[in-house]
């Protein structure tokens, strides 16, 4: 009752704002906002920093927060912000000629026919289903996700099963669509090992310090502790296997960030879901510890090893259920600790790179390192074009 009543508030708040049509279109301005205001992240802040890189000074660009105060180093570069959700900041989406976000449109926001809304989406590959394909969805929850995905104008796509499967199927889009990669991913198809410098000096990580990243996905109601990964175990595993000390990341998936935030793990665990970009710490981790994440694609990339651990891989199944049957993902697979540390001690580097090509070819990869300037030209055209 509550999810069928914010419905209706927002399908009347619709019809309300039309008020502002009075306000042009301006058609240099462009809008972002990444995790419905949450961070300066993902797809949409990767093609700010082209922008920013690529003398754009005839450009109108804003970003949206929840609290804009955080992000003052922007202003230092040029761009305005304003607060999401707030009055003001849907007139600024009003009156922006492209708006891009990697999540869902609001959809009491009456965006006009001569904007152009781009969305990059925040996930590569083809792994969990989404959206229509979520068959435990509440009505309204669908219908507002349904609504949503009207509004755009053109999709990111990072391999041809991903628009086959969410794009053309569980988004049920056909409109443009740009099968050039994610702007986020450019950096692990370029200079990877700046980054793996710059993350480390930046935590203050001994030299040689190796780094396992563990970033399991999201849950409605699963905590950490329910996961019981033993570290530990873990880490001796990776130690006897492939040399070196090592410290393990933990990162939360970006919607559960503050119910983790004073989340009190081992001594040689460090929490950093409070990090601003997940692909600096993907190009700093030596190895990946994940679930049904999507960042096994993004890391996939670099060829580096990253190994599955999920307790609950049946009842997930139930609930969601997968685009292609885990047993053809190319990432060695566990349902327990005992499985986890025996697929490190037999880790095969030859063999896994072999089925990491085979992966990326059976899902048509389009991964290209030249995503941000492909979808920034892209946005360019649409605001010379008047």
């Amino acid at each position: 009752m509550k999810e069928r009543l914010v419905f209706l508030v927002k399908k009347v708040l619709f019809v309300f704002l039309k008020i502002f049509y009075v306000c042009p279109v301006r058609q240099n301005r462009i809008v972002f906002f990444s995790y419905y205001g949450r961070q300066y992240s993902c797809n949409p802040k990767f093609l700010t920093e082209y922008l920013l890189a690529n003398n754009t000074d005839h450009l109108d660009i804003w970003w949206q927060f929840l609290n804009p105060e955080k992000f003052g180093q922007l202003e230092d570069r040029g761009v305005h912000l304003t607060k999401y959700d707030s009055l003001r900041g849907i007139l600024n989406l009003m009156t922006a000629k492209v708006v891009v976000t990697n999540v869902d449109y609001p959809i009491y926001v009456p965006f006009r026919k001569k904007q152009f809304l781009i969305n990059t989406w925040h996930g590569g590959g083809a792994y969990k289903k989404v959206a229509t394909d979520i068959h435990s969805l509440v009505s309204c929850r669908l219908k507002t996700e349904e609504q949503s995905k009207k509004l755009v104008n053109l999709y990111i796509s990072s391999s041809s099963l991903f628009t086959k499967f969410v794009i053309r199927g569980a988004f049920q889009f056909t409109g443009e669509v740009l099968e050039c990669g994610m702007p986020r991913n450019d950096i692990l198809l370029g200079d990877t090992q700046s980054v793996y410098k710059a993350v480390r000096e930046k935590l203050q990580l001994p030299s040689g310090q190796k780094i396992v990243l563990y970033a399991p996905t999201f849950r409605e109601d699963l905590s950490i502790q329910d996961y019981g990964l033993d570290f530990p175990g873990m880490q001796a595993a990776l130690k006897k296997r492939f040399g070196g000390e090592w410290v393990c990341f933990f990162r939360a998936h970006a919607n559960l960030v503050r119910q983790f935030h004073n989340l009190k793990l081992e001594n040689s665990v460090i929490n950093v879901s409070d990090y601003d970009e997940m692909q600096e710490l993907l190009c700093a981790a030596d190895v990946l510890i994940t679930d049904y994440s999507s960042s096994m694609w993004d890391f996939s990339l670099m060829k580096k090893p990253c190994f599955l651990y999920a307790v609950d891989k049946a009842a997930y199944q139930q609930e969601r259920d997968f685009y292609l049957p885990m047993e053809r993902w190319p990432f060695p697979y566990a349902d327990n600790n005992e499985t986890l540390q025996s697929n490190i001690a037999l880790f095969d580097e030859r063999a896994y790179v072999q089925a990491v090509d085979r992966h990326h070819e059976e899902l048509g990869s389009t991964e290209s390192g030249e995503a941000s300037r492909i979808v920034v030209d892209r946005m360019l055209k649409e605001c010379l074009e008047g």
